[in-house]
């Protein structure tokens, strides 16, 4: 369950008639603001700062984000962008069909023998299954983390993240030269290395699979077309045969890496284990899924790409626990031109932070927001809002490009 800090709630309620109409600043800023308005006015709040283009609280992602990037202009990030692209049409998602559901009968067998825990960690045994899922379709990996009980990369990659989040909600933290003073640096350097170490082994594979079947002239990479890599009995494409390797250095491809782990295998888990908690809360939920399951597929047939836009309800479901739980409750950006929000003006180069998790609880857009409610998804109801109402994949250009990925999962 996702288990947001309590101060930050309720400092977001308390500016939620003032400034989260547009935005949320958390960690106490918010509390300076009519100061801060006086300032930029004039230009004069620690302007250098502004000059980068986001938090630096993020170190461990690297290039993958714009917003939390030193180095990576507007260009090299479409280029990027489309070169990713192909990795998520529809087509390759499909084919992801049957990863999905094999991983997800594994997850249900382990599930099943823990039937009488109480103390059931259940974030963990998903993070197993969602790892499994990325490693196989994103890097060409078979892991069977579920099934082996190995969990130093999960805990390694859920280690940098807690203290990530530390660094970046705490101030003084990100101040490089104060930061390796404190021993939770080098628990952060320990746990990023041996996440690095993983990532960098399997590129290197990668790319001698991609050198070896070039020489054969099995494929042609040109313009990002994909590798085919033989599974047991199928053909399957992962995200890193997609990738052209001309397009990225060494460096970038780490990077994109690291943001896929990021984006794929901790907010998948987190948004899984809120959809359990729901069904669990919400009985007649939980049955009208279990019904719309039985109509769509029958007792015990597997589903295939076709059968999800038939599962309407669930659909509802997940979108509703979304907006209660986004499994990325703020998102970062920088002004590149001054914003006049009428009784304050935004600068252009500042960082602001969107509250994701409070425009999604706005009583505003939400009558009753705290009500699980998936019938808020229906199409009538859609049509009443603003779509910036509903955000939990970003919204614009630079939103989730693996939205779809996630949804099928």
């Amino acid at each position: 369950m996702v288990d947001f800090n309590i101060k930050d709630i309720t400092l977001g309620k308390s500016s939620q008639n003032t400034i989260s109409t547009y935005l949320l600043i958390l960690c106490g800023v918010v509390i300076l603001m009519s100061y801060l308005q006086t300032l930029w006015k004039k230009k004069r709040l620690y302007w250098d700062y502004y000059k980068t283009p986001g938090p630096v609280g993020l170190p461990f992602i690297g290039i993958g984000y714009k917003f939390v990037a030193l180095d990576m202009s507007d260009k090299t990030w479409k280029i990027h962008r489309k070169t990713i692209m192909p990795a998520f049409n529809q087509k390759i998602l499909n084919s992801f069909q049957d990863i999905f559901w094999e991983k997800a009968e594994i997850f249900a067998n382990v599930l099943q023998k823990e039937m009488e825990n109480k103390n059931l960690d259940l974030f963990t045994l998903l993070s197993g299954c969602t790892m499994d899922i990325v490693c196989e379709t994103a890097l060409g990996v078979n892991m069977n983390v579920q099934t082996s009980n190995d969990l130093g990369f999960i805990i390694a990659l859920n280690k940098v993240l807690e203290i990530t989040s530390i660094r970046t909600l705490h101030f003084w933290h990100q101040l490089k030269f104060t930061w390796k003073l404190y021993p939770i640096s080098r628990e952060f350097d320990k746990a990023l290395n041996e996440f690095e170490d993983f990532i960098r082994a399997v590129i290197s594979n990668k790319r001698s699979e991609y050198a070896h079947k070039l020489t054969k002239k099995n494929s042609s990479p040109e313009n990002g077309t994909a590798l085919t890599v033989k599974g047991d009995d199928r053909d399957t494409i992962a995200f890193l045969d997609l990738i052209d390797n001309d397009k990225f250095s060494e460096r970038e491809l780490m990077d994109e890496i690291k943001t896929f782990f990021l984006a794929a295998v901790d907010t998948t888990a987190s948004t899984l284990c809120s959809i359990f908690v729901m069904l669990g809360l919400f009985q007649d939920v939980q049955q009208k899924v279990l019904e719309e399951l039985i109509d769509v597929l029958g007792p015990d047939r597997r589903p295939v790409p076709d059968d999800l836009p038939k599962m309407k309800y669930l659909e509802r479901v997940i979108k509703e626990t979304l907006r209660l739980f986004p499994a990325v409750p703020l998102i970062g950006r920088t002004l590149h031109e001054d914003i006049d929000a009428g009784d304050m003006v935004f600068p252009s180069g500042c960082s602001v932070i969107i509250g994701t998790v409070f425009v999604h609880r706005n009583p505003i857009y939400w009558p009753d927001p705290l009500k699980f409610d998936p019938d808020r998804f229906l199409p009538e109801n859609i049509a009443k809002r603003h779509p910036c109402t509903y955000i939990p994949f970003s919204y614009g250009p630079r939103n989730c490009v693996g939205k779809m990925d996630a949804i099928m999962e």
